[in-house]
């Protein structure tokens, strides 16, 4: 359990990619004392970005391959004096050099 609050607490939530139907579920993260939260694809389905939540609310931008590899962080303030938003992917053209991270 993580501190989210002087009067609450909450969950560290992890990130998992499964087929449509629900099986065969993978663990992408494993960060117990952090939140992974908001997900977002690219727009062509090699990468995640999603927001990384620590106590007290100070979140940070990362991204990954679709797999789990790869990744890396995209915006973090190691002050807490910035509280990053859902990331969001533009769109892009194809052959754009867009696709998955080299590790």
């Amino acid at each position: 359990m993580i501190r989210t609050g002087s009067d609450e607490s909450d969950y560290a939530s992890e990130l998992y990619v499964m087929a449509a139907d629900g099986a065969s579920p993978h663990r992408l993260t494993r960060t117990s004392r952090l939140s992974e939260r908001a997900p977002s694809w690219s727009p062509d389905s090699s990468r995640i970005a999603y927001a990384r939540q620590r106590e007290p609310f100070t979140t940070s931008l990362f991204e990954m391959n679709a797999d789990g590899s790869c990744g890396s962080a995209i915006a973090v303030d190691p002050r807490g004096d910035v509280s990053y938003g859902e990331p969001a992917w533009h769109p892009v053209e194809l052959g754009s050099g867009e696709g998955a991270l080299s590790c």
